[in-house]
């Protein structure tokens, strides 16, 4: 199988993970538009008071009977016109951390805007304007291990799935130039910034910060402790289930096997099909930065340079060696630095603003 086959093929793969034969028709009438409803001590009106904002719902899931199937999401762009006289705007799209909502990145998103931009941001899965009261975003991802019928895949997939029609109704709107849209997120909004530019070619340049990470090598080489802590109550509720389990106190009594397991139920084939060291590859050749910290130990270093270098032989391959980079803090654990968000925004100006 060629280079290109492959890339088509893992790309295939992820979004079968992602779609689960779940219908990606956007209804118009199923997309309402909201009032911007802000008061002079919000966070939102100190960012967004110069800018157009439009806040959306819509519904993303053809299941309208969880509580999940409302997408809200938030639209910001200039009150003028683009410069270059098109009326179409470069997008970014940023996306929230665990415990985030669609106002964490909005300093950012502001100096986005500033600069020409349109941004949008989403409330992911149990969070923001999406919390169940009767079912908290941990207690979910144990629902979604625990029962075998469950479709629900909300630690990532089915966000990836949401955002996806975010790029459905971008490609509706006269002000939007789908040609130059982008991708960012801290940790978890780094994940699903990694996958979402991988099953989707819409994406034409993608930024994850501290989320690329190498599942297989963290679960060959025992350093998936602090990945496991990250969304504890799902594995301390495998690791009380299981037949295996190691001596010592959570999580140092979670096993290979249990972790295994977690990722089976809640990334259905992810370890074999679109784990980092084959879904990177299926980015190429689009402009492609991966931002973390050298002390992150959610996101081994070891295994993401040994992903990297896999998806740089893919974009040589491909003539677009120069089109991936890898920007690693050496001082930085998980987070998101000032240097780190500088790194993106020279990536993002270079490919989608100065075109």
């Amino acid at each position: 199988m060629s280079i290109p086959q492959r890339v088509q093929e893992v790309r295939r793969l992820l979004q079968a993970a992602v779609s689960q034969s779940r219908n990606s028709n956007v209804n118009p009438q199923q997309i309402r538009r909201l009032p911007v409803q802000m008061e002079n001590t919000s966070i939102e009106e100190r960012y967004l008071r110069d800018f157009h904002v439009e806040e959306w719902e819509m519904v993303t899931d053809d299941d309208a009977s969880t509580s999940q199937c409302y997408l809200p999401f938030r639209v910001v762009k200039p009150v003028e016109d683009p410069p270059d006289g098109q009326k179409k705007y470069p997008v970014v799209m940023f996306l929230h951390p665990t415990g985030g909502d669609r106002n964490y990145h909005i300093a950012w998103e502001s100096r986005y805007v500033s600069r020409g931009y349109m941004t949008v941001s989403v409330d992911s899965r149990y969070h923001g304007r999406r919390q169940d009261s009767q079912l908290p975003y941990q207690h979910a991802l144990v629902k979604a291990f625990s029962e075998q019928d469950c479709r629900e895949k909300p630690f990532l997939l089915d966000n990836v799935w949401d955002q996806q029609r975010i790029l459905d109704v971008l490609e509706t709107r006269d002000d939007v130039d789908m040609r130059r849209i982008g991708v960012t997120g801290m940790s978890l909004g780094g994940m699903h910034s990694w996958l979402l530019a991988a099953c989707d070619e819409r994406i034409a340049c993608a930024c994850p910060i501290c989320g690329v990470q190498y599942f297989r090598y963290a679960l060959e080489n025992d350093c998936y402790y602090e990945r496991v802590m990250s969304i504890p109550d799902v594995f301390r509720y495998a690791t009380e289930t299981s037949s295996s389990k190691k001596e010592g106190p959570f999580p140092l009594s979670v096993t290979k096997e249990t972790v295994q397991c977690v990722w089976d139920r809640l990334l259905p084939g992810m370890l074999e099909h679109y784990d980092a060291d084959v879904s990177l590859g299926a980015i190429a050749p689009r402009p492609f930065l991966i931002v973390t910290g050298c002390k992150d130990a959610r996101n081994p270093i070891k295994g993401i340079e040994m992903v990297y270098e896999k998806a740089q032989r893919v974009y040589e391959a491909l003539g677009a060696k120069d089109m991936i980079r890898l920007f690693a803090q050496q001082d930085a654990g998980h987070e998101c630095t000032a240097h780190m968000m500088q790194q993106v925004d020279s990536w993002m100006d270079k490919h989608l603003l100065l075109l």
